[in-house]
């Protein structure tokens, strides 16, 4: 069963009403069924695809690569970037993705959802290259290639001549400890 809801004007005539509840049902009935149909049919054009042409496409994931030659720019990227799961391949954070981000937010109003569509990364990872994420790594202080440090040179200390600190003595004796001061009897008076 279906639930179907929609507003309805008590001022008008109750025929009416019931008239123009009977059409919205009618039409969605057969929107569904047209679903459907069109489902049953996609689902198993590979095969009507094999038939007619002699190819050997065994589900209609391997029909749609077929067909990507044929497609649209865009929808060829979108197939590139995706994995075999159906969720988007992730792309590591680099230099020049940072600086094309950066450069995108610096615009007005930038919308990070497109944004991260037009870059190929996550939203996620746009939103924390807008919060200062990425700054210490790839930000204006980072290095832009990274280079091997310079071996420092050693430097040389010239000995000087002081009183060594005399090594603790460890004798026999016992160790003093002070006697405590006697307390002021007026302040435990007051």
């Amino acid at each position: 069963m279906t639930k179907i809801s929609f507003d309805v004007d008590f001022s008008k005539d109750p025929e009416k009403i019931l008239k123009e509840i009977q059409e919205r049902a009618k039409a969605e009935v057969a929107k569904r069924e047209s679903k459907q149909k069109n489902s049953a049919y996609l689902s198993d054009l590979h095969n009507l695809v094999n038939k007619e042409l002699g190819t050997a496409f065994k589900n209609t994931n391997d029909l749609i690569k077929a067909l990507t030659p044929f497609s649209t720019h865009a929808f060829k990227n979108k197939l590139a970037s995706t994995s075999a799961s159906g969720r988007r391949q992730t792309v590591s954070m680099d230099q020049e993705t940072f600086d094309q981000i950066k450069e995108l937010l610096g615009q007005a109003n930038p919308n990070k959802a497109a944004i991260a569509r037009e870059t190929g990364v996550s939203v996620v990872q746009v939103r924390k290259v807008a919060t200062g994420g990425y700054d210490k790594k790839y930000g204006s202080g980072a290095p832009k290639e990274v280079a091997p440090a310079p071996t420092p040179e050693p430097v040389v200390e010239e000995e000087k001549e002081e009183d060594p600190i005399p090594s603790p003595s460890f004798s026999d004796e016992s160790p003093s400890v002070p006697e405590p001061e006697p307390e002021d009897q007026n302040e435990e008076e007051a």
